[in-house]
């Protein structure tokens, strides 16, 4: 959408926001979590759960990182 084009994932910003405004709801974030450490900064707002998705779901995309990953060195 208009709204998300080019957001950096995962939104971390956004997602504290919505825990400070929805003190009681259960928060679920979800978008962007690839590696331990940003399982790590999103733990810091404490959601009720976190979606990893393509990290481990998406054989190509785990595959196209370590590739890339390579061919950096």
């Amino acid at each position: 959408t208009k709204q998300t084009a080019g957001a950096v994932l995962p939104d971390l910003d956004f997602a504290a926001e919505v825990s400070k405004v929805l003190k009681k709801a259960k928060l679920i974030v979800e978008g962007g979590i690839f590696e331990a450490r940003e399982m790590e900064r999103v733990s810091t707002i404490n959601p009720y759960a976190v979606v990893v998705g393509s990290a481990i779901t998406r054989p190509q995309v785990i595959t196209a990182r370590f590739n890339a990953a390579l061919k950096l060195k």
